[in-house]
């Protein structure tokens, strides 16, 4: 019996010396050892009393090693040792008792039932080997349950039980084996950081991190680890390795000149609303598209003045007149200037000095008044008469005669028909005197068309002599301008 003892203990220690040249078991641990305290149920059969253990039960010690093939399937070699006395009813001696068995394992922590690598790790097997019973070598067959208690990734405490069938050997033809003890995985088990993850599969071995990322802390928390995470205490995105892009517009906000605000690449991740190329932080004018000269700001008039400072947008002007133009140069911008053709004065509003003598005004304007009431339309039209004609070209030769003066026409009705009407008709025939003399050549800056209806009655509309009077065109010189 001391003899098997010591075959025993040599073959524990030469299976525990072959898995320390392996790397470990399950995945990436492909071995495992376990030392079982074991009892033999001598009673045998499937309907004996399986719980008298001093009655039947005979102490075993018990070595094995497994080998993992996938997550479901381990292969196994065990061996047991045992004196075989109860109950002694059943046997005249005490039989000497030896074992070696092999087997599969179907483990139910295999990512279908219960999570890979779960820490509870039931198991059934079954398996067939050799007995030595009293010098005798007998074949046997087993099947049976157990479970591992995975304490850390390395150890474990096991059960388990097994029903066994010996071949041709009255004495011991059935037995129960029940077993506790404990399981190593053979490897790299050292845990510097203490976190779980002995050091072999451990990516960051000196500093704690979940198993979920291998052993590898992750500061802020955003499933990068802090090795491979260029911004490790910013929650970051792993396009840019970790780093923060807090406006999620594909631009790391290390290199975002608008963190906070979706922009494009070319502006560096700023915005550009009016899509004029200027970031909407430069633009001046950020809803208006603009150009780099004025910061963003239009000039629709081209002449290098903002829209938004030019009082003449549409009209290219000065920087003086904000904007404005000076068509005659008169130092007096046209939207001021009464007389935008002709250099003035600004006492007279940009137009020019009385270009007709004093003494000669009063002869002037009484041709023009005479002028004035001898002209005739068609009835009910602006259409001038040809009986007409000769009395506007005596007008008509006080312009030519007098080039820089300027003069106003007006229209007026009596009060038959509607105003609105009435004031539509005066302003034609107004219009039409007024194109009589441009056809001639006078320039149409020099006259003022003016269409006044029935509002300016000279006599009561009391009388058909009386509108007859109020039915007439007025020219005078036009001496605000």
């Amino acid at each position: 019996m001391m003899k098997k003892i010591l075959l025993l203990t040599i073959f524990g220690i030469g299976l525990v010396n072959l898995t320390m040249q392996v790397q470990a078991q399950n995945r990436e641990m492909p071995w495992a050892v376990g030392f079982n305290f074991a009892w033999i149920d001598a009673q045998g059969g499937i309907k004996s009393p399986m719980f008298k253990r001093k009655d039947n039960w005979n102490q075993a010690a018990q070595i094995s090693v497994a080998k993992f093939i996938n997550p479901s399937l381990n292969v196994y070699a065990s061996t047991a040792i045992a004196e075989i006395s109860k109950p002694n009813t059943r046997f005249d001696k005490n039989i000497s008792f030896f074992n070696l068995d092999l087997g599969a394992q179907y483990h139910a922590a295999n990512g279908y039932l219960l999570k890979e690598n779960h820490w509870f790790d039931p198991f059934i097997f079954v398996g067939a080997g050799v007995n030595t019973l009293r010098s005798q070598n007998k074949f046997f067959y087993n099947g049976g349950l157990g479970v591992n208690f995975w304490v850390k990734d390395f150890f474990a405490i096991t059960a388990q039980t097994s029903y066994n069938g010996v071949n041709n050997f009255k004495d011991l033809d059935r037995y129960w084996n029940h077993a506790i003890g404990i399981k190593f995985r053979i490897g790299d088990v050292f845990d510097t950081d203490g976190d779980g993850i002995i050091d072999k599969f451990d990516e960051c071995p000196e500093v704690k991190g979940p198993e979920a990322l291998k052993g590898c802390p992750d500061t802020d928390s955003d499933g990068i680890v802090d090795k491979d995470d260029a911004c490790p205490d910013k929650f970051g995105v792993p396009e840019f390795k970790g780093c923060p892009d807090t406006d999620s517009d594909g631009i790391a906000d290390s290199e975002d000149e608008c963190p906070e605000v979706r922009g494009t690449p070319a502006l560096k991740g700023c915005p550009d609303a009016d899509n004029d190329g200027i970031a909407d932080k430069n633009d001046q004018c950020p809803f208006q598209k603009g150009i780099p000269e004025l910061k963003g700001c239009p000039d629709t008039d081209s002449d290098g003045i903002a829209d938004k400072d030019d009082l003449c947008p549409t009209q290219k002007g000065l920087a003086e007149f904000k904007g404005c133009p000076d068509t005659d140069g008169d130092g007096i911008p046209d939207h001021e200037d009464q007389c935008p053709m002709q250099k003035g004065t600004r006492a007279r509003n940009g137009c020019p000095e009385p270009v007709i003598p004093k003494e000669k005004e009063k002869e002037v304007e009484d041709v023009l008044s005479k002028v004035a009431h001898r002209i005739q339309f068609e009835t009910g039209s602006a259409k001038i008469t040809q009986e007409s004609y000769p009395e506007l070209d005596k007008a008509l030769s006080i312009m030519r005669q007098y080039p820089n003066a300027k003069f106003i026409i007006e229209g007026h009705t009596d009060d038959v028909g509607t105003p609105e009407r009435n004031k539509v008709l005066s302003q034609e025939r107004a219009d039409a005197v007024k194109a009589y003399f441009v056809s001639k050549g006078i320039e149409e800056s020099r006259l003022r068309a003016i269409g006044y209806g029935q509002d300016r009655p000279v006599v009561p509309n009391n009388s058909e002599a009386n509108r007859a009077i109020n039915r007439r065109v007025e020219m005078f010189l036009d001496k605000d301008r």
